[in-house]
Formats: structure tokens, sequence, C-alpha cells
């Protein structure tokens, strides 16, 4: 099992809609760089059992716990911050965020889809 972001939350990926990046392509290379990632440890915790349907079923759950660890990289930075600002965006409801300086040139190379004149008029 690989880790995966399978979606950004709403005000980051309207960040990136707003300032002309795709956030498919952004989603894709977070998953490819978090695909790199080494698994250094795994836990399974068995939950309680319990009888369903009128004592004719018996159901448990195993959750698992994996730890990964990898280079720190743009990507997994990008990855970090997004975390945080879903954390947030759980608690409170947040206003327009700006994107990282330091994301920039990285999102530049491989995610514009407008140029930013292009981006502000789609608004």
């Amino acid at each position: 099992m690989k880790p995966n972001r399978l979606n950004l939350c709403q005000v980051v990926r309207e960040a990136l809609i707003r300032d002309g990046y795709s956030s498919v392509k952004v989603t894709d290379a977070v998953n490819s760089e978090l695909g790199k990632l080494a698994l250094v440890s795994s836990e399974d915790k068995t939950g309680d059992g319990k009888i369903k349907s009128k004592g004719l079923e018996y159901a448990v759950t195993v959750t698992g716990s994996f730890k990964y660890i990898g280079k720190n990289t743009l990507p997994c930075k990008f990855d970090a911050w997004h975390s945080c600002v879903s954390k947030a965006e759980k608690v409170a409801s947040m206003p327009a965020i700006e994107l990282p300086v330091e994301f920039v040139t990285w999102l530049d190379g491989f995610a514009k889809t407008l140029t930013t004149a292009e981006a502000a008029a789609t608004t």
C-alpha cells in the first residue's frame, strides 16, 4: 500500500485554479512523490467484535497504520502545507488563501494552465 492524496481541500483547490494551475496535475505530482516514500513500519489493530443482524452475523474491523519516510522535496512540502490548511479548514471556514511563494516556481514548471491575467479574467 502506498500513500495517496486523493483530493485537495477546497480552499487549496480554489487557490490553484484562481492562479491558473491545474489541480489535477498538482495532485498527480504529489501522489507521484508520495509513491517514492519507503514504508518503515506498519501496525494492525483489531477492533472489538460485534454480534449483528439479530445474532446471525459477527463483525470485526482491523485498522492498519503505516509509516513512510522519504526525501523532503517540494511536492512533499506542498503536501505538508496542504495537510495543515486542510486541518484548519475543518475547524473554521477560511477566506481565499494565497499560495506560498515557495511553491510558485515549482508549480509554474508543470501545472500552469493559464497566465495570471487569464486566470483573473475567468473569476
